[in-house]
């Protein structure tokens, strides 16, 4: 099995947190569905190392972040995740 260095996931984390609290550097009217979803945060997540992160907002962060793209439903379906 290929071993993944945390170093890869942590940028790639990041790009995608800020992705979904709405950072872009262009206009965030222009999304491809014309929505636009803003988060507002009370502090910035303390960690971003899931096997570190013990405190409420990381985990919140991570959670959202690292969700896979499919997951099994009630009836034990593939779901979208």
């Amino acid at each position: 099995m290929a071993k993944i260095r945390l170093t890869t996931l942590v940028p790639a984390a990041l790009v995608a947190l800020a992705s979904a609290l709405g950072c872009s550097g262009g206009d965030a009217r222009a999304s491809a569905d014309g929505k636009v979803l803003r988060l507002a945060m009370a502090e910035e997540p303390p960690q971003l190392d899931s096997t570190r992160a013990t405190d409420q907002v990381s985990n919140w962060v991570l959670g959202h972040v690292m969700e896979g793209l499919t997951r099994y439903g009630r009836n034990g379906e593939i779901v979208p995740g």
